[in-house]
């Protein structure tokens, strides 16, 4: 599987083309903040979009996070889930 981010247009445009398995998945940043992030998978491809949704309560502190940085970290992240296989009980096809 091959892992692609989006903006927030093209993840909107996506999964508003079809019918993609859609779903979201929860990381934890280095800085000890749960992010949720939206996925949408077609075929062997896993898009994410390359934005987080944090709780009311920690997003002053999200925000102050480099964009640069953030960007980078949850790439990894994703990917390293990818890698682990973590992604078939977060999907939801429907």
């Amino acid at each position: 599987m091959t892992i692609v981010h989006l903006e927030p247009e093209e993840f909107a445009e996506m999964i508003t083309s079809g019918s993609p398995c859609t779903g979201v998945h929860c990381i934890v940043l280095d800085c000890v903040i749960a992010a949720l992030v939206y996925t949408c998978q077609k075929g062997e491809y896993l898009y994410y979009m390359d934005r987080i949704c944090v709780s009311s309560q920690k997003e002053e502190e999200a925000a102050r996070i480099d964009p640069e940085c953030l960007h980078a970290e949850v790439y990894r992240k994703m990917a390293l889930d990818m890698g682990a296989g973590r992604y078939g009980q977060r999907l939801c096809c429907c």
